[in-house]
């Protein structure tokens, strides 16, 4: 299962009827307009967003540069009651979300991407962006963040999609044969980067691989490039282990594929 907001066409927003609010369990709500909203300072972030899939670990992990308005700023404005412990995310196209309360102090309310700065795709005119969490927390569109005192509702959510969404180690993963010898590679990921990262093919032990560094985003998370070549001893199909162990002392994490050779 793939957890993504919305898959088809962007929705589209009118940025003379757009308004960005704070409600629920607040002392006073707050409701800013969109020149409001764009005429506060701004800062600059940069986040690894990676899909959330469960049958393809890391299938879409990229790099964003963004510019927006950091939250904890507009939090601080409308004084949130004590007992409200979770945030729950509505956006323009019906999506909901919802995260604890201490994951806002970090959240940008991005209003521009590095690469389109008014790119519906992206979530224009503002999207939430999260450093350390998966895709699905980081709204797109967004309307309204409401405070609320229990995790109630969440489109992915309730279907069994993590409170936190926080992004665990794992690793896209890549084969391309080159005349005989098969390329695997990938990009694996984690908080604080990798101790060590070893992989196995069929009944053979554990093999080097060759590591690059690719990056470090805002949340401290990094990722890196790793591939090493492997001769197949034989036709048919083959049993890869891909080991990962954090460098900061999370679980580690064993994937398993299966890759077939002529």
């Amino acid at each position: 299962m793939a957890i993504r907001q919305r898959i088809g066409a962007p929705t589209i927003v009118q940025t003379q009827f757009w308004s960005f609010a704070i409600t629920g369990m607040v002392r006073h709500v707050a409701v800013w307009s969109h020149a409001e909203i764009t005429a506060l300072p701004r800062q600059s972030v940069t986040v690894l967003v990676a899909c959330s899939a469960e049958s393809h670990p890391a299938q879409d992990v990229r790099v964003s540069a963004w510019r927006g308005v950091p939250l904890a700023a507009l939090l601080s404005s409308v004084q949130i009651t004590p007992s409200a412990h979770f945030a729950r995310l509505h956006c323009a196209d019906g999506f909901t979300s919802v995260l604890p309360r201490e994951l806002l102090d970090r959240a940008v309310l991005a209003l521009e991407h590095a690469d389109a700065p008014s790119c519906l795709e992206e979530g224009f005119p503002a999207r939430l962006v999260l450093p350390g969490c998966y895709g699905y927390k980081q709204a797109k569109w967004l309307e309204r963040i409401e405070m609320i005192a229990a995790p109630a509702g969440g489109t992915w959510e309730e279907r069994g999609a993590p409170l936190d969404g926080r992004l665990q180690a794992t690793s896209s993963f890549r084969s391309v044969l080159e005349g005989r010898r098969l390329n695997l590679s990938g990009t694996a990921f984690a908080l604080g980067g990798f101790s060590e990262i070893q992989i196995s093919v069929g009944e053979g032990g554990w093999m080097p691989l060759t590591i690059t560094p690719e990056l470090t985003d805002d949340g401290g998370i990094s990722a890196v490039n790793w591939n090493v070549l492997w001769t197949p001893p034989h036709a048919g199909s083959h049993i890869v282990r891909l080991h990962l162990c954090p460098a900061q002392g999370g679980a580690p994490r064993s994937i398993v594929r299966i890759v077939t050779t002529p």
